[in-house]
């Protein structure tokens, strides 16, 4: 599944019969059998197609909290005359700055719902990330996926090899996991704040575990205006049916950013 989609909508063709089906990260649902040889199930069918065409994106199953954004490539002139590749030699023998393409940086937009179990407020953050690092794709899951980034607009501060310049990892997913975050016990931002209130006055394990930078259930507007927090049972609130595994779209910014254990000795 695209990263930036909470859920997939697809068209089963049984001969004369249609089936429109719903993917969700737990479970999968379908309409009854459309007949195209009837008025009715043409009727039917055609309401789906008028529906995708003029609805919002959310309802398409992309998620509006999540943009992909690109900065197109310009052109860069060095300040000062290198040696090597950087330069050119004109007619006379004398070295000139060469332009330089600037690599496109492809990067998503994600707003990070942060929630204080203390003050009970929630909050919300602008991160920028680049491409998942990991991908955890399976049709019913928890579709783990990984980015670096960092919460600086890259459009201010990005390096020339065409990646954000990432100082913290978003880790997002859709565990399965209690409704009422109050007895969520297998909450992780629950878990990482626990970690740090316990190791955080040894200063000498400072940066040897993680920390929980801001992080909580994503939220995503109802329709009317109301945040509620993003889950199956959020993307099924209109269709009659019961959900079966609850699942709860969450988002954790965790420093310090580690390397790769392939780049280790």
């Amino acid at each position: 599944m695209q990263p930036d989609r909470r859920f997939l909508w697809g068209l089963t063709v049984c001969g004369e019969d249609v089936y429109v089906c719903l993917f969700t990260p737990s479970n999968a649902y379908a309409t009854p059998a459309m007949n195209v040889q009837t008025p009715e199930g043409r009727r039917a069918l055609i309401n789906f197609f008028v529906g995708w065409s003029l609805c919002e994106w959310d309802r398409c199953g992309y998620d509006p909290s999540m943009v992909l954004r690109s900065i197109v490539p310009r052109l860069r002139r060095n300040p000062i005359p290198m040696a090597g590749p950087s330069t050119s030699e004109t007619a006379s023998g004398s070295q000139q700055p060469v332009r330089h393409m600037q690599s496109k940086l492809t990067y998503y937009e994600i707003q990070v719902h942060n929630y204080d179990p203390e003050s009970q407020v929630h909050t919300t953050r602008q991160y920028f990330a680049n491409l998942p690092m990991v991908n955890a794709d399976r049709l019913f899951s928890r579709h783990t996926r990984c980015f670096s980034g960092s919460f600086t607009d890259p459009n201010s501060r990005c390096g020339y090899n065409g990646r954000v310049i990432a100082t913290s990892l978003l880790k997002t997913g859709w565990p399965e996991s209690n409704m009422d975050i109050a007895v969520d016990t297998r909450d992780e931002c629950h878990m990482l704040r626990k970690i740090t209130r316990i190791l955080g006055g040894d200063a000498d394990l400072n940066g040897r575990y993680p920390t929980l930078v801001c992080g909580g259930r994503a939220r995503i507007d109802s329709g009317d205006g109301v945040m509620v927090d993003d889950s199956v049972q959020s993307i099924l609130a209109e269709v009659d049916t019961e959900v079966t595994v609850h699942r709860v779209h969450k988002r954790l910014v965790i420093e310090p950013l580690g390397e790769p254990l392939n780049t280790k000795a």
